[in-house]
């Protein structure tokens, strides 16, 4: 769904982490969508832009250690929330992935408007 936004999603890239409650709040969201999306999909998408997402977080110069672990976990702990809570797609899993997806689309958009511009 928003695996093409994701890969190359805007993230830190600035001293003071300007972005670091967008980034909290993507990792969370992010987590949700990445399990619904693996229940809900027809057709096996290559999770390699939720990876990346997440490799281009590790690789970031200007996060600490800490902060990348506490990213990766809010994102274990949403994905893990749903798969306890949804073992296969019902119209309820498609409206959160659909609510999910565009908050998603929605951070990203603001995090460009008001950081990169």
């Amino acid at each position: 769904m928003l695996c093409l936004f994701l890969s190359s999603a805007p993230y830190s890239h600035s001293a003071d982490l300007a972005f670091w409650d967008e980034l909290q709040a993507l990792s969370k969201e992010i987590g949700t969508i990445s399990y619904l999306d693996e229940i809900c999909s027809d057709e096996e998408e290559d999770p390699i832009a939720w990876k990346q997402f997440f490799d281009n977080i590790r690789a970031d110069p200007v996060l600490s250690l800490v902060q990348k672990k506490i990213l990766l976990a809010i994102y274990e702990e949403a994905y893990i929330s749903y798969q306890d809570s949804y073992r296969q797609c019902t119209p309820n899993a498609l409206d959160i992935l659909l609510e999910k997806s565009l908050i998603v689309s929605n951070l990203l958009q603001e995090m460009e408007i008001e950081y990169i511009n």
